[in-house]
């Protein structure tokens, strides 16, 4: 199956796997109230930047030598080993610590809760995610994007069912995670075996580890402490309530960068492969479509969101999270910068340019959490009520990411021989913000006239519907609005055609 036909299924299949993500979240969310779903996220962010601290660019060191070649058993066997390794020492390690200290981070002292709690993170957000990136490595990205599906719905039913029998709480919910991905996580391989290379030479030494994780270690580390400072900060100086209202408007804005991260595993391997073949040229040009047709059509998601936001939280919400609507406004951006973020990172981490990946993250991490540091004391003492915690933080968010997207990506440019890059970054965006712009202006005002005011779920229905007519009338008649060339046209319907 050729690569544009893989990301077409990767992205549909993830469209509807995260569809039911959202569902749950949401129920989440209103079932439990700010408070309990702010305590559920800080547990969620706080044990989830303690794996990626500890991973220290292992995951993504056995994804690209995964890709390169069919590995033999013991190079996965020797990869799990170690990752259960991590579990173990978390758990051991939250075990043994003092009441006070577990206090002072505002966990439960229920350390039988807390130890289901990290396995259930572990298993959901870093162990799945492994097994995926096998099967992304292997070509295999429609089984185990359907696989992904299932696992998704029965989560939602599962909770959506538990409450209705029970009631929820975080000690059941983190239970039916634990259960339901620890077993998929064991069941998949059984299920849609991977290919494996009978050559016991098919491996990876510590010292190809070691080689690719050096450089990437001590920044990985950073950045991870980083990651679980300012999780804490949020919670300390905001509370239960602005960690649910950033969270909730994450949540949202988690859609399109799950559904951008699912194609970045199959770019990955194409990538991968190129660099292994020398052919820096062709992994620019691939490089540069990507993110001309990524950022398109996550903009036109993003844009369509960010109109939407008040609609938003009266259906999905309720009262209890209009505080929320600037910060999921201003969330509703970030996957914006992440098209751009997530393929950087992998051009430098599949062409094995550690050191210089590296060197960014660890300046991105120390800016971002000096500025959080600064920011936080200044509204705690002089502006609380001029600026939320939750909207600082996601402006905070935006900015840094936004000046690091450029630099990086002009450094990207340079070592791929890419030209008309700034086009990507900031022609195709703009004329996606002033295109919808128009039409939610269009959209609004003539129901307005014509049916008067809406409930929000009708308002979002006609929306999406305008927006879909609207959109396919842009594509057909105007592409040039979006700068897609009468080329770039061709070139898509060629590689969209399933019958090759």
């Amino acid at each position: 199956m050729s690569i544009f036909k893989r990301f077409t299924f990767a992205y549909l299949l993830n469209l509807v796997s995260l569809f039911f993500t959202f569902l749950t979240g949401i129920y989440l969310a209103k079932s439990l109230g700010p408070n309990a779903y702010g305590s559920l996220a800080y547990i969620v962010a706080l044990f989830g930047a303690i794996f990626y601290m500890l991973d220290m660019g292992t995951s993504n060191a056995f994804f690209t030598f995964a890709s390169k070649e069919n590995k033999h058993s013991s190079f996965y066997r020797n990869y799990f080993v170690f990752l259960f390794s991590l579990l173990l020492l978390v758990v051991i390690t939250f075990l043994i610590l003092p009441k006070s200290f577990l206090g002072y981070l505002s966990l439960e002292n229920n350390k039988i809760m807390l130890s289901v709690a990290i396995a259930a993170i572990f298993f959901r957000n870093h162990c799945w995610n492994i097994v995926r990136k096998i099967y992304d490595s292997q070509r295999l990205s429609t089984n185990i994007n359907i696989t992904n599906l299932i696992a998704t719905v029965l989560y939602f039913i599962l909770v959506t069912s538990l409450d209705n029998l029970f009631g929820l709480n975080l000690f059941l919910i983190f239970k039916i995670i634990l259960i339901e991905f620890s077993l998929m996580c064991t069941l998949i391989f059984f299920i849609i075996p991977i290919q494996l290379n009978k050559d016991k030479n098919a491996t990876a030494s510590f010292k190809n580890y070691y080689k690719y994780c050096y450089p990437l270690a001590p920044m990985l580390i950073f950045v991870g402490l980083v990651k679980l400072s300012e999780v804490w900060l949020l919670f300390f100086f905001g509370g239960a309530e602005q960690q649910a209202f950033f969270s909730i408007s994450l949540q949202f804005t988690m859609i399109l960068v799950l559904a951008l991260s699912s194609i970045i595993n199959i770019f990955w391997k194409e990538i991968a492969e190129k660099i292994e073949q020398g052919s820096l040229k062709d992994a620019g040009n691939l490089y540069l479509k990507s993110a001309k047709y990524m950022t398109l059509f996550i903009s036109m998601g993003s844009f369509f969101l960010f109109f939407q936001v008040d609609n938003i939280i009266s259906l999905f919400l309720g009262n209890d999270y209009q505080m929320a609507s600037l910060s999921m406004r201003l969330l509703f951006l970030y996957p914006l910068l992440q098209v751009f973020g997530q393929l950087n990172n992998v051009m430098f981490l599949a062409s094995e340019k550690t050191k210089t990946y590296s060197k960014f993250g660890f300046f991105h991490g120390l800016c971002s959490i000096s500025i959080s540091i600064v920011g936080l004391l200044v509204i705690s003492n002089y502006a609380d009520t001029l600026i939320s915690v939750s909207v600082f933080m996601a402006s905070k968010l935006l900015l840094v990411d936004f000046i690091f997207m450029l630099i990086i990506t002009k450094k990207i440019a340079q070592i791929f021989l890419i030209d008309n890059i700034l086009k990507s970054i900031f022609l195709v965006p703009i004329s996606t913000f002033l295109t919808l712009f128009i039409f939610y202006m269009i959209s609004e005002q003539t129901t307005l006239l014509l049916i008067g005011n809406l409930n929000p779920f009708v308002s979002i229905i006609i929306n999406v519907l305008i927006f879909l007519i609207y959109t396919i009338f842009i594509f057909i008649k105007y592409p040039k609005f979006l700068f897609i060339s009468k080329e770039d046209s061709l070139f898509l319907y060629k590689k969209l055609k399933f019958n090759n």
